[in-house]
């Protein structure tokens, strides 16, 4: 009997792609076909995570422009921001549908699991007359009304526009947040212990782990350095808003001459001269294993990524957070409602006022029983979860 089809619809960034990653390898080891597809070629990450299967478009893109030193210093205009939003969820959408119908026809999967800021592959979908799942990278879907911040102030201003997206090829849909919600099932990666209650619609699954590599590891992590038994602390503010040179000079700065590890993922800035010439218990990286050092690490310091929250609430590890732009500052509001770490601002804090932070945060043991509370909960495979409910839609 042919095996059923799964077609995976993703925003080539590695905050969109990773969540995605384990739940594919779950269905394929059920026997389902994956494939994946994106506007920029992501087949070298799929081919090394064991998923083979990418549906490229008619003419392959570049690299994403979304990150680096540009990016990072635009995304904090807040005029810029909201018309990068507006382009990126409703401008280039109404064009976005008919290539994707022609990727759906051509592959003629069985299931469509889509991010659900892709509000084409939503349309398309449901023009297809195919069953989607929407797969959040984000907390999104589990967002209570008490948040209150720029993105959703964004969201809300174009709403007449998206739902007359919708409109114009006969659709309604619902949202939350940015998230367009599946009536099929809508995935969230996390649990009630931390979003703090269950969310109607929502299935809050845990953390996605991929089954085996996820694909875009790297073997050049050298874990001789800085070879302690010190405290480790990690920090990285992610793939995209990374440059962030004052940041991390501040945060370098704080840990200088102290008892504790700090490796630092700062990417490009790595040959900046500002970064050489460290303490020894100090190591900068371009690229660092984040799963694996935050399975060693007591604290990390973040932009409060989705991903990186999850990764390090599932490894124990309170967070301080730092949020550039976007969802970072739901995760920071989450992860404060839950006592699990604490919201932070490099801009107005002084090195000794930073070290002192670390220090407390380090050393209390309510905020750390806190955060064992929630590994606890988190310790269930979210991708696993998520690709059982997902078998249950198609059984074989």
């Amino acid at each position: 009997m042919k095996s059923k089809r799964i077609l995976f619809l993703v925003i080539p960034e590695k905050g969109h792609i990773n969540p995605a990653i384990g739940v594919a390898q779950h269905l394929q080891a059920d026997g389902f076909e994956i494939a994946f597809h994106s506007q920029v070629n992501i087949e070298e990450q799929l081919t090394h995570a064991g998923l083979s299967q990418f549906l490229a478009p008619p003419k392959n893109a570049p690299p994403s422009p979304n990150r680096g030193k540009a990016f990072s210093e635009n995304v904090c205009d807040q005029r810029w921001l909201r018309d990068w939003i507006k382009q990126m969820l409703i401008e280039g959408a109404r064009e976005a549908v008919a290539p994707l119908r022609k990727v759906i026809q051509a592959y003629e999967p069985d299931l469509i699991i889509t991010d659900p800021m892709i509000y084409p592959a939503v349309i398309a979908a449901q023009l297809e007359a195919i069953p989607w799942v929407a797969l959040s990278n984000s907390l999104n879907p589990v967002l209570p009304p008490a948040i209150k911040s720029d993105l959703l102030d964004t969201v809300l201003s174009l709403s007449q526009d998206r739902d007359k997206l919708f409109a114009e090829f006969g659709l309604t849909a619902e949202f939350r947040g940015c998230d367009a919600l599946s009536p099929f099932l809508t995935i969230a990666f996390t649990t009630e212990a931390f979003s703090g209650a269950p969310v109607e619609g929502v299935a809050q699954v845990g953390p996605s782990r991929p089954l085996n590599r996820r694909g875009d590891e790297s073997p050049s992590f050298d874990w001789n350095s800085p070879g302690d038994d010190s405290p480790l602390i990690y920090a990285s503010f992610g793939s995209q808003v990374f440059y962030q040179p004052d940041f991390f000079l501040k945060i370098i700065e704080a840990v200088r001459g102290q008892d504790v590890r700090l490796i630092a993922a700062i990417h490009e800035l790595q040959d900046d001269a500002r970064f050489q010439g460290l303490p020894a218990n100090i190591v900068v990286c371009g690229y660092a294993p984040q799963l694996e050092i935050l399975k060693r690490a007591k604290l990390l310091i973040t932009h409060g990524g989705a991903n990186s929250v999850m990764e390090a609430l599932a490894t124990s590890t309170p967070v301080l957070i730092q949020p550039i732009c976007n969802d970072q500052f739901h995760q920071s509001w989450f992860v404060e409602k839950a006592g699990c770490g604490e919201t932070i601002q490099l801009d107005e804090l002084s090195a000794s006022d930073l070290r002192e932070i670390i220090e407390r945060t380090l050393n209390d043991p309510v905020l750390n029983s806190r955060v064992s509370k929630i590994a606890e909960s988190y310790q269930t495979n979210g991708a696993e979860n998520a690709a059982r409910l997902i078998r249950n839609l198609l059984p074989k």
